[in-house]
């Protein structure tokens, strides 16, 4: 129950514009994890905990949280793609580019049904490029238009790879 709480609370503080709520979000939060990691509200709160954390600008600590999440709750696959999404994203921050295009991938390996899949593959692709590494990007697009040939995502692949074929 008092994780329960801990966790509403948390909610409530983290939607606020005063930075001393938001603080004290992350520390119930941290609470939730560290005196009840057997909670159903655990799991939650180290992805929310993560999402704070990169919100603010701290990307270690976020990638940190995003993996533990993934360790020892990632039962929740959508929840799962998208923390691994999370770690991509604190890795683009970073300006690692070939690590966080692989992660976009596990980010949509995940959950390959997820209306976010096809937006992680793109992703993927993008930070391909950006590292450098054009025939990777190349055969994550192709994979993208070929698995989601429906998808906006797959558009915006085909005029990516027509860019990288004109270049």
């Amino acid at each position: 129950r008092k994780a329960a709480e801990l966790f509403g609370q948390a909610t409530i503080e983290m939607q606020s514009s005063v930075a001393s709520e938001v603080q004290a979000a992350v520390s119930d939060l941290q609470i939730v994890i560290k005196d009840y990691p057997k909670s159903k509200w655990a799991s939650y709160a180290c992805f929310y905990l993560a999402n704070l954390l990169f919100q603010d600008g701290q990307y270690p600590a976020a990638k940190e949280y995003f993996q533990r999440y993934v360790n020892q709750y990632g039962d929740d696959s959508l929840l799962t793609g998208s923390a691994y999404a999370g770690i991509a994203e604190c890795l683009r921050q970073e300006k690692d580019y070939l690590s966080a295009a692989e992660y976009y991938i596990k980010g949509a390996e995940a959950h390959p049904g997820s209306l976010l899949a096809p937006e992680y593959l793109l992703e993927a692709g993008r930070r391909y490029l950006e590292a450098d590494q054009r025939q990777k990007a190349v055969e994550v697009f192709h994979r993208l238009v070929r698995d989601y040939p429906k998808s906006s995502q797959a558009k915006t692949a085909r005029e990516e790879l027509s860019q990288i074929f004109i270049s």
